[in-house]
C-alpha cells in the first residue's frame, strides 16, 4: 500500500493507492471465500436473528489471519487493529464458541497456536515445558528480546483450552489421525497442569519474566485483580 503525503500548510492529507481489498483471484480471497461457504446455514423466520447471524459470520472472517498451509488461515486474531499478534486464548475460545458455525476455525487455531507449546524452561518468556503460547508478537522490541512477547507463556487458562480445543475438533470432526498427531503435546500440557496444580486443583501463578504479565488468569491486565476495597 503507497501513501502518498500531499503538503498543504499544516495538513497532511495521505491519498492511498489501495482499497484494502484482495483480488478475487488472491490466495486470501479463496480462502476465505471457502470458510464462508463451509459455514452452517441459519434460516430464520425473524429477519433481525437472521441478519444477526449473517453478520457474525462476516465479522469472524475479517477476523481471520488468511495466512499458513491447511486450516490455519482460518485462525481468529484477538481484535483490530491492535491485537492482529498471535494470543493463544482469543483464538481458543473464539473458536470453541464458533465451532458450530464452521470447525475449520478451530482446526485453524490448533494447528497454529500448538506449533508454539514450550519445549524448554525460558523464565524471559515465563515458558516451562507444556505450557501454551498466550501471545506472540513481531515488533521490534519483542524481535530485540527487550520484551518478552516474541512468543510469551504467562496464561494459566490457556493450557486447559487447549485440550479443549483438541476434545472439541475431535467431535466435530471424527479425525483420529489429526487428534492423535497432537499426541505428545496434549500429554505435555497435562503433564504441567498436574504438575502445577495444587492439592485443590487451583494454579497458583508468579511471573518470573521482569517483564511478564502480573495477572495470569483470564484477566490479566494489572489491575484486575482487587482486593475488596479497591487496592491491586
Amino acid at each position: 500500500m503507497e501513501v502518498v503525503p500531499v503538503f498543504q500548510g499544516e495538513v497532511v492529507e495521505p491519498f492511498y493507492g489501495h482499497d484494502g481489498s484482495f483480488p478475487p483471484d488472491a490466495p486470501a480471497t479463496q480462502a476465505r471465500r471457502g470458510w464462508v461457504e463451509g459455514c452452517a446455514r441459519l434460516s430464520a423466520a425473524n429477519p433481525a436473528v437472521q441478519v444477526a447471524w449473517e453478520q457474525a459470520v462476516s465479522d469472524l472472517a475479517s477476523l481471520q489471519l488468511l495466512d499458513g498451509p491447511g486450516a490455519e488461515p482460518f485462525m481468529i486474531v484477538a481484535g483490530m487493529p491492535n491485537y492482529t499478534g498471535l494470543f493463544g486464548r482469543d483464538a481458543y475460545v473464539a473458536a470453541l464458541q464458533t465451532a458450530a458455525l464452521n470447525p475449520a476455525t478451530l482446526r485453524g487455531a490448533l494447528q497454529t497456536v500448538s506449533r508454539w507449546n514450550a519445549q524448554t524452561t525460558d523464565d524471559h518468556y515465563d515458558a516451562q515445558p507444556g505450557k501454551v503460547l498466550h501471545q506472540r508478537e513481531q515488533g521490534p522490541l519483542a524481535q530485540l528480546g527487550e520484551t518478552p512477547f516474541l512468543h510469551y507463556y504467562g496464561d494459566y487458562s490457556t493450557p486447559g483450552l487447549f485440550l479443549l480445543a483438541a476434545a472439541a475438533d475431535l467431535a466435530h470432526t471424527g479425525d483420529l489421525e489429526f487428534f492423535r498427531s497432537l499426541r505428545d503435546k496434549l500429554l505435555g500440557t497435562i503433564e504441567w497442569m498436574e504438575k502445577n496444580a495444587d492439592s485443590e486443583g487451583f494454579y497458583p501463578y508468579l511471573s518470573r519474566s521482569p517483564q511478564g504479565l502480573k495477572n495470569q488468569s483470564w484477566k490479566d491486565s494489572g489491575d484486575a485483580v482487587l482486593y475488596p476495597d479497591g487496592r491491586r
